[in-house]
């Protein structure tokens, strides 16, 4: 099918098929698109989606295509990412989540990718803590099963660079195309109405999966209360995590914005990771403690955010990111 029929197709309101899905994301893998062609793309499917609504199908039929041809062969995984967009530009907290998760012993292998709607993405994150977020799947396979904690990045599916710099359905797509088969999935997003998409998704890729919103950020909040559907072991729940409610010290989102210096942005990554008093600190053990309990480490969300900060304050989690440091130096050779 030629570029503008899938054009027109996408403008006049229809959904695409699996070929023709299979057939963007072929061309979109082996930079087929130039990227006037590619940006064009994306706000088209963009726009349709604003006006009619996103296709499940469409959308899984996606995930499947971009997924095909990765089998990192690893069992048991875990991964923690969101959708981006949060109103209050905060630092990157699920890859930091990440890091403490894998001191307690979870296989993870993250994805994401750089910021952006946002000033810090996985990729900056990664990047500011000594970590190259850029390895080839091969390479992240060796980390995992050296260290217990590897990342792979979504510019290596989608090798085209240009972005539009707005959400797209990348936004979307994004957190769920992790090359490898998870065991456990954590997911944040900020668009309630694409709340079902993600479930059904989940649901056909994920045994064990939890999904929060709320409207302010695609994580845990620990301002307001955050809506949770989870699968875990076979149940599912949804509910209202409030952290008033647990007992849990409010936090101003001012406290929790990513700065705009990289040096101050490395030295408080740093100081979570060590486990410093601050309220980026909390907010990042309380999406750790989301995944210890996900992945039964614990057995609520409050037990594995109490978890979690022991495991900073122990120096566990700064002593995973050395390891995984020493593992991407010694996997390279």
């Amino acid at each position: 099918m030629k570029y503008q029929e899938i054009i027109n197709k996408i403008n006049e309101g229809e959904y695409l098929s699996k070929e023709e899905v299979g057939c963007i994301v072929n061309k979109i893998k082996n930079k087929k698109f130039n990227d006037f062609e590619f940006i064009s793309l994306l706000v088209t499917l963009q726009k349709r989606n604003e006006t009619k609504g996103s296709s499940v199908l469409e959308n899984l039929e996606f995930i499947k295509a971009f997924k095909k041809g990765f089998d990192s062969s690893l069992k048991n995984l875990f991964c923690n990412s969101g959708t981006g967009g949060d109103k209050i530009k905060t630092i990157n907290i699920s890859t930091l989540a990440s890091i403490i998760i894998a001191s307690a012993g979870v296989q993870v292998l993250k994805n994401g990718s750089m910021g952006t709607t946002g000033r810090m993405g996985a990729k900056e994150a990664l990047e500011c803590l000594g970590i190259d977020p850029l390895k080839e799947l091969d390479q992240v396979i060796k980390e995992v099963k050296k260290v217990g904690i590897g990342y792979h990045d979504f510019s290596k599916l989608v090798p085209i660079k240009a972005r539009t710099g707005t959400r797209t359905i990348f936004n979307l797509l994004g957190p769920l195309c992790n090359p490898a088969n998870l065991k456990y999935k954590l997911l944040g997003c900020l668009n309630k109405e694409e709340i079902k998409i993600f479930e059904y998704i989940l649901k056909e890729t994920c045994k064990n999966y939890m999904i929060t919103y709320n409207t302010s950020m695609d994580e845990i909040s620990l301002s307001e209360p955050t809506l949770i559907i989870e699968k875990r072991n076979g149940v599912r729940k949804e509910y209202l995590f409030d952290p008033e409610k647990e007992g849990l010290k409010k936090i101003n989102y001012e406290e929790i914005k990513a700065k705009e210096r990289k040096k101050e942005t490395k030295q408080l990554l740093l100081n979570i990771l060590k486990g410093k008093s601050c309220a980026a600190t909390e907010i990042v053990c309380l999406n750790a403690g989301a995944g210890l309990y996900l992945t039964s480490k614990a057995n609520s969300i409050k037990e594995g955010y109490a978890l979690a900060k022991k495991l900073v304050l122990k120096g566990d989690a700064i002593r995973k990111l050395n390891e995984w440091k020493e593992a991407q130096n010694e996997c390279s050779i």
